[in-house]
Formats: structure tokens, sequence, C-alpha cells
């Protein structure tokens, strides 16, 4: 009797095995046939973007001819703020922008633990990052390729800012004051009028090649965020402009390009003065509403559970 239910057990897990290799085959099979439906659709859809990109082509990439006020964006030695000109308070408003980079980046890699040619470098890379990874990228006018070769004043700017934080500012001001939310405002607007200024700057500097709308945005996000990415990945601490804990950030800076770019290529006739305020004002407002009201980009909706690990140091270094 037990030989006898040992064979029946026998023979039911081979038709197990058997009706489980025919399953097995049978779902390969619909899973090849599904695969190449997914192909097909997917196939179409990818070319489908291909055409649009090129519909796009002709009204956001090169131009043939760059568009009108763009070529004396700023002086090229500030003297005074009282002439009420744009060109003047750019320039201002980049040498300013500069050594408030280059402070932010020095408190930031000082948290971390840097000694002093550390927080310089940070600072330094904090404050011109952005606009050397752009100058390499389109180069500028003449023999230099990025712009603090060819103006050393925007070093000097970032090394005596940097200076002057790493020695000054923890010992001037208590631990009370420097974190309390009275100067985290204060730096926060200082921030802000300092995003408004780069994102006009490195808007123009590609519509001033003719390199289009497009491109002007990008290089003007790029700008603007360029060296806090790579003060970021000095500091090994998540991207600040790539992650969700933090509120919108770059996203206000290509708001303003975004503007100045389409009055500059659409709307010519508006005065080069109202075109930078209404961008700078743009970066500016929607800096204020992001740290104000929190705001953030939607995220990703299917967020993989394998990294809640990587998201909860996110949030905690930040």
């Amino acid at each position: 009797v037990f030989a006898a239910k040992t064979t029946d057990d026998d023979d039911d897990d081979d038709a197990k095995e058997s009706y489980g290799g025919d399953e097995e085959k049978q779902e390969q099979k619909f899973f090849d046939v599904h695969a190449l439906k997914h192909f097909c659709a997917l196939g179409v859809f990818f070319t489908g973007l291909l055409y649009i990109a090129y519909a796009l082509l002709p009204h956001v990439g090169y131009t043939t001819a760059h568009p009108p006020n763009t070529e004396n964006l700023m002086v090229k030695t500030f003297q005074s703020l009282s002439t009420l000109q744009a060109a003047e308070w750019l320039r201002f408003v980049d040498l300013f922008g500069t050594g408030v980079f280059a402070h932010g980046g020095v408190i930031a890699a000082g948290k971390r633990g840097l000694d002093l040619l550390g927080c310089v470098v940070v600072g330094c890379v904090t404050a011109m990052g952005g606009g050397t990874i752009r100058g390499a990228l389109i180069g500028i006018e003449g023999a230099h390729p990025v712009f603090w070769i060819a103006e050393p004043e925007y070093l000097i700017v970032a090394l005596v800012a940097s200076f002057f934080t790493f020695f000054f500012w923890p010992k001037v001001l208590s631990k009370e004051v420097r974190e309390s939310k009275a100067m985290e405002t204060a730096l926060n607007w200082l921030d802000a009028l300092s995003l408004g200024g780069f994102c006009i700057i490195g808007a123009n500097a590609a519509l001033v090649r003719n390199l289009g709308p497009l491109l002007a945005v990008a290089l003007s996000a790029i700008t603007c965020t360029g060296g806090g990415v790579v003060r970021d990945v000095f500091l090994r601490q998540p991207v600040r402009v790539l992650h969700s804990h933090a509120e919108l950030y770059g996203t206000t800076a290509i708001a303003g390009a975004a503007v100045y770019t389409i009055f500059a290529c659409w709307f010519p006739g508006v005065s080069h003065n109202l075109r930078c305020l209404l961008a700078a004002s743009t970066t500016v407002f929607l800096r204020w509403r992001a740290w104000k009201r929190g705001l953030k980009l939607p995220m990703y909706s299917d967020v993989n559970p394998d990294f809640g690990d990587y998201i909860s140091i996110a949030q905690r270094d930040v």
C-alpha cells in the first residue's frame, strides 16, 4: 500500500511538473507577444517625439541673428547704482552675488569639517562654478574661455568673501544669531537677488551667440546652479537642486531666464531695463514664495523603496 501511495504521489508530482512546464512555456510565449507590442508602441512614441523635436527646432534652436539689445548687457566696470540702468545694476549684482555665493559655500564646507583651504576652494567653486561651466561650453569673446580669467575681479571678490567668512563669521556673530530664523531669511533674500541677476546673465550669454531660446534657458540654469552642484559633490551630500527635500531653487532661475528670453526673442520692442526687471522679479518672487510656503516639485510616482535609506540621508544632510 505504501509503495502504491508513493507511486501515486510521484505521478502527481510528474503531472504538476509537466503542467508547470507547459504553463511556463505558455507564459513565455505570451511574454514575447506582449514584448513585441510594447516595443512597437514605444518605438512609435519615441519616433513621434523626434518629429516634435524637429518641428520645434526652428522656433527654439539656433538663430541667424541675436536679439536686439543683447550685445552690451553690463557695463565694463561698476561705478554707481544711481543711474538706475540695468547694465549698471547687473554688473553690481554679478559681483555682489559672487560674494554671497562664496559665503554660502564656505559655511557649508565649514560645517562639513573642511579646513581653511577646503573652505576657500568650495567657496570659490560655489561662487564661480556655474559661470565657469558655461564659459567652458560656449566660451567668451577674447582669448580666455572663462569669465574670471578675463575679469579677475570676480576671483578677488570670491577669495575675499571666503576668507572673511571663514575667520569672522563664526567669531563675530553668536551661534544663536547665525542660526536664527531672521538670519536665514536675510540670507535667502540676498541669495534670491543674486539668482535674479545670474539668470539674466546666463541667458543673455547664449542669446548674444545666436544659440536660441532653448539653450539660453539651459545655460542660464547651469550658470545659476552649476556651482552649487559642484559644491554638493565636493561635500559628498545630495545635490540640492535635484532633490525634492529642498524647496524650489533651480526652477525659479529657469522661470526668470524664460521670461527674459521670451521678451528678448519675441518682444524686442520692450526696453532692456524693463526686460531685465521682469526677469529678475520673477525669479526673486518665486524664490520668496518657495521658502515661505515650502514649495517643491512633484516626485516621481513610482519611487523605489530600496532607496529609502538614501532619501532619509538626503533629508538629514540638508
